[in-house]
């Protein structure tokens, strides 16, 4: 390999592509990111996030855990780490000082936990106790007293501080959470290895509702889900966003080869205004193979139900939003990564359908000769509305790093990938232009 110096052509082109860049980007260049894997040094940190609302009190029925407590240290090893664990999360989310113990003190308040009869009778499940001075939580194995320790968290989550309602609690396990495992399993076995969040995300915090019995209706459980994750105020809107995501999602075109086509890469899959003649691939490499992408569907009924997706994730996108803006501040983080995780997949769904839509139209354009001034057309707008995705999306890249990053594939795209379709774009459109 020899280095040669760049020609004037070549140096007037990058000059060029810089420009067209700058028009296009703006100020999105100059917006500070994160590096790729950013997001693996933000799971890796021990440190919990501050759920606590400071003008948050307990009421009457419940028990303050602000202080004052004592944390009775079981004499199982392997219960006494959950009890250590409890006691971070008490400091650490809810700024709720509890000390530890060997031995139960003689006054004073304590938190006790221990393996035993959990009054589920032969079934597995967890019983909690809490009086003024009391916090008891009995299972039937470790992890029931995990489980215990997990709905108690979701109580003060859901009040915003370390408020506990007085009373007893009984749950009775209904089926066992392994079978949610399997995929993420590849990250480790949350129920071995104690270090894991068993609930990795909002999907799965609602599942983990239906793990017990009695259990609340669906509408109760994605009440407390949106409260406990952005705040009550933010709440209500939420659910009928998510309401809003699964209605649109119906439309989704099952049938299609969901791992060729462009779902995954979305406004980054560059449009090829000529055939290239090349197959996709099951992954990461989707090319204008679009008639494979559409599996057992005529290409112009994916094009239909993406577009109707994207219409109908557009509708809950703008409540999505109208509920972001009522967020408490200690729940920003979550809401800011949930809303792009959210925007992610409404421009996936518009640049499937837009580029399902190129190549049929570009299919018409070569069978008439080039004589069909209106698929030409229509065909530069689809452009120009790539470039206005790849825009909007090139902002998201760069602030969240876990966007477009998948486990066993690493990243289908990065900012500069969907800088390189702005330029692809440009050069789509100039080509359609002079035909």
């Amino acid at each position: 390999m020899l280095y040669r110096s760049p020609s004037g052509e070549e140096l007037r082109r990058a000059a060029r592509i810089r420009e067209i860049l700058r028009e296009t980007l703006g100020n999105r260049l100059e917006e500070p990111g994160q590096e790729p894997f950013h997001f693996v040094r933000e799971l890796s940190l021990t440190r919990r996030p501050r759920l606590r609302d400071a003008g948050r009190r307990a009421t009457r029925a419940e028990v303050d855990l602000s202080g004052g407590w004592s944390l009775v240290l079981p004499s199982r090893t392997g219960l006494a780490q959950v009890a250590r664990r409890f006691q971070d999360y008490l400091g650490g989310s809810m700024e709720a000082r509890v000390e530890t113990t060997t031995a139960p003190p003689s006054r004073g308040k304590t938190i006790r936990m221990g393996v035993g009869s959990s009054g589920a009778g032969a079934t597995r499940g967890f019983e909690i106790r809490v009086g003024p001075r009391e916090l008891h939580i009995t299972g039937q194995k470790e992890e029931d007293v995990q489980q215990g320790l997990y709905w108690i968290q979701d109580r003060m989550e859901l009040r915003g501080g370390p408020f506990v309602p007085k009373g007893t609690v009984r749950r009775e396990t209904a089926w066992d959470p392994r079978y949610l495992y399997s995929y993420l399993a590849l990250f480790g076995d949350p129920l071995l290895e104690e270090d894991i969040d068993p609930f990795p995300g909002a999907y799965l915090e609602a599942a983990k509702a239906y793990y017990f019995r009695p259990a609340g209706d669906n509408r109760h459980i994605l009440m407390e889900l949106a409260t406990r994750r952005y705040g009550p105020a933010a709440a209500p809107l939420m659910v009928e966003a998510w309401r809003e995501f699964s209605q649109a999602f119906q439309e989704f075109p099952y049938g299609v080869r969901i791992y060729n086509i462009p779902t995954q890469h979305g406004p980054a899959n560059l449009l090829r205004l000529h055939p290239t003649g090349y197959r996709s691939s099951m992954m990461l490499f989707p090319q204008d193979d679009y008639r494979r992408w559409s599996g057992d569907y005529p290409p112009e009924v994916v094009k239909q139900q993406f577009r109707k997706l994207a219409e109908g994730w557009l509708r809950g996108l703008r409540r999505f939003r109208r509920g972001a803006e009522k967020v408490t501040s200690t729940r920003k983080a979550f809401a800011e990564m949930d809303l792009a995780i959210v925007q992610t997949c409404q421009h996936h769904f518009q640049s499937t359908a837009n580029q399902v839509e190129f190549y049929l139209l570009r299919e018409k354009l070569g069978q008439s000769q080039g004589t069909e001034p209106q698929a030409a057309g229509r065909m530069i707008e689809i452009a120009e509305a790539e470039i206005e995705l790849a825009q909007a999306q090139y902002s998201i890249a760069r602030r969240h790093s876990t966007i477009a990053f998948e486990a066993s594939n690493h990243y289908y795209y990065r900012p500069l990938d969907l800088a390189e379709k702005i330029l692809n774009c440009r050069q789509v459109i100039d080509g359609l232009s002079r035909a």
